[in-house]
């Protein structure tokens, strides 16, 4: 009968940074062969927080988003992306599937009726803006630029 000794375990070295460190520095993990977390306390503690910084930024986007469509257009979260699917994901005007300003697509409505019309990028939604909603200006645009 042969017995084998194994050395106890000192050191362990971190997935992130590389470094052999003594066991004191990495959390418990019991799922773990060895018990502990596959990274060295300070790297464990720098992913958390550049996790939790990066869901509570997206958490707060959301959150404006869904205050801002409540409060100006009367709609949710959930309606946006409706509108968007039956677009199909794109410009309800150029057709174009991303807003070149790296925003969502801006709510478009009639400011007379409060009638939301669609969804549409920055510039589409700027150039009706610009025009005042008033079709015989943009017809008469149309015509400028058939003529050019």
């Amino acid at each position: 009968m042969t017995v084998t000794l194994t050395q106890p375990l000192i050191s362990k070295k971190c997935n992130h940074c590389l470094e052999t460190k003594p066991l004191a520095e990495f959390y418990k993990n019991r799922a773990n062969k060895d018990g502990l977390q596959k990274r060295c306390k300070p790297c464990q503690s720098a992913a958390t927080f550049a996790s939790k910084i990066k869901a509570g930024k997206e958490l707060t986007d959301y959150r404006q988003h869904s205050t801002q469509l409540k409060r100006k257009y009367g709609i949710t979260p959930d309606s946006y992306a409706d509108m968007l699917t039956t677009q199909d994901g794109k410009c309800a005007i150029c057709l174009c599937n991303q807003c070149s300003t790296g925003r969502r697509f801006a709510v478009d409505h009639d400011h007379k009726t409060g009638k939301i019309r669609g969804l549409l990028c920055a510039e589409c939604n700027t150039a009706l803006g610009k025009f005042n909603d008033e079709i015989e200006r943009l017809k008469s645009a149309i015509r400028y630029l058939e003529a050019s």
